[in-house]
């Protein structure tokens, strides 16, 4: 076959990381061209794809008190993108691929090159809508009013029904999840199959070294994904040493670093509000160290409660009693990881998930 590769990904996340995982193993046995938009070419890329096809895009940056460039950012640049997006399409069009195989947009989530005539559009959901920040955990909206605030909500309607209209121009969509397929069923009143992503079981593997950490957390720094909660939950616990690796101040250069970093750690806690899936929970797995997570979302479908790691409700409380339990027994914690190893051995390698998407191209193809 030939696949046509296309997004619009942030270079730090887990989707983009997803997306070059997956296209390693199709180029295998077809051609596999990326097609990508960004502000910066990443040439070690290139290894993942037959060719790679860059279109530079530079947004104007905001960061909250321009709102001349906010307003040109959600005007005229936006324009300039779905422009872009066209010219995209042509190009692959003229290249005839038996497969468009499309991912998300950092700038509008489900991407303007939906829209062109193309076919078949695969569109894989990473996340329902993950660029929109929901109002109940957004902190910009609380300190907005007047005329900032009616803009926010309105542009945010507008970006809203763009996204809609683009992700209904799909001629199939895959979910990373049954939480994100039922989310796209409610949101856009769409059907989609699952396939879930998974993980390199050989570059995330248990290693025999020392436990330099009792808890790793990897994320953000914005409430959304949890670390606020798992400080309260550890601040009558004595001396805990946590290792909390942030995107917005460091970030590992590599999955060799990545892996050490779970090794060396004897639980990994994942507290993501509505994760659609979760790789964290999965690599920490395959490294053979037990999961603590939040009984939501995603994590429900890749963590089995007391075999390969925890499963809590969002509880202060509840959390700190089970961190307190894996901590203190070192035979639970062997246990839990090497169920947890086997799990990933067993139901969640890349060969594995990818050898299931490439069945479903063949059969739409030949539909």
């Amino acid at each position: 076959m030939r696949i046509a590769v296309f997004h619009e990904l942030p270079v730090q996340s887990g989707s983009r990381k997803a997306v070059n995982e997956i296209s390693k193993r199709l180029k295998r046995r077809n051609t596999v061209d990326l097609f990508i938009v960004g502000s910066k070419r990443n040439r070690e890329e290139s290894k993942f794809f037959s060719k790679i096809y860059f279109y530079r895009f530079l947004p104007v940056g905001w960061k909250g008190n321009s709102w001349k460039k906010r307003l040109r950012q959600d005007s005229i640049e936006l324009f300039k993108l779905y422009l872009l997006n066209k010219r995209i399409a042509l190009d692959i069009k003229k290249r005839n691929y038996n497969v468009i195989f499309i991912h998300g947009s950092q700038f509008v989530n489900s991407p303007f090159i939906l829209r062109f005539n193309l076919w078949p559009k695969i569109y894989y959901a990473h996340a329902a809508n993950y660029a929109l920040v929901e109002d109940s955990v957004s902190e910009g909206l609380r300190n907005l009013n007047g005329f900032k605030l009616y803009y926010e909500l309105l542009i945010r309607r507008i970006r809203n029904m763009l996204d809609s209209s683009s992700l209904k121009k799909a001629n199939y969509i895959f979910s990373n999840s049954f939480y994100t397929k039922g989310e796209i069923k409610k949101i856009y009143n769409r059907e989609s199959e699952v396939f879930y992503l998974g993980v390199d079981h050989k570059k995330f593997s248990p290693k025999a070294i020392k436990k330099n950490f009792d808890i790793l957390f990897i994320g953000s720094m914005q409430e959304t994904d949890g670390y606020s909660l798992l400080k309260k939950a550890v601040e009558k616990m004595g001396k805990i040493k946590i290792k909390a690796l942030f995107i917005e101040n460091e970030w590992v250069s590599s999955d060799a670093e990545l892996a050490l970093l779970y090794n060396q750690s004897k639980v990994v806690v994942c507290l993501a509000h509505k994760e659609p899936l979760g790789l964290v929970a999965l690599e920490a797995m395959a490294c053979g160290v037990p999961v603590v997570a939040v009984n939501e979302a995603g994590y429900r479908e890749t963590i089995i409660n007391r075999q390969t790691g925890y499963l809590i409700k969002r509880d202060k409380k509840e959390l700190q009693r089970v961190l307190k339990l894996v901590l203190g027994d070192l035979r639970l914690r062997t246990n839990l990881g090497k169920k947890a190893r086997q799990h990933i051995v067993n139901n969640w390698t890349w060969d594995l998930k990818v050898k299931l998407m490439e069945e479903e191209f063949l059969k739409i193809t030949h539909e």
